[in-house]
């Protein structure tokens, strides 16, 4: 499953920006993993998840983002997610000359959803299997 948020709209200068994206279980998963990717203005991402009626439970926290390290995180084990469980994506963003992925040359400009170097992108991918029968994996909590 690939969890995106594509209304970014980053202004120049913004060194604190911040974008969610949230999907919910229709069924019963077993988590594997997660692949956070964002590009240079990218600083942390953190993805948890909350079943109903109980709080949320941290699933991957990445707070010093680097674009040039991206990387997939598997689970030491695998972790079941109910049906009607949401997960949510928070991320942040700096735009500003403090960031030291950018160019300093390159004016400061807003930036979009995109492909290109230039663009940025929020998109945390989830692998899952689903869960099947007499699977007894350790629930969210």
């Amino acid at each position: 499953m690939t969890i995106i948020h594509r209304d970014l709209r980053i202004p120049p200068g913004k060194a604190d920006y911040q974008a969610v994206a949230e999907w919910t279980s229709t069924k019963n998963i077993l988590a594997l993993g997660v692949t956070p990717h964002m590009h240079r203005q990218g600083t942390a991402v953190r993805v948890s998840a909350s079943a109903p009626g109980e709080p949320p439970r941290d699933l991957l926290w990445v707070n010093r983002y680097n674009f040039r390290w991206q990387t997939a995180y598997m689970f030491k084990e695998p972790i079941l997610i109910r049906k009607g469980t949401t997960v949510r994506v928070e991320a942040s963003y700096d735009n500003s000359n403090q960031n030291m992925n950018l160019d300093p040359r390159e004016p400061l400009h807003e930036v979009l959803w995109g492909n290109g170097p230039q663009d940025e992108m929020l998109a945390v991918f989830l692998e899952y299997v689903e869960a099947k029968g007499s699977a007894r994996p350790r629930r969210v909590q």
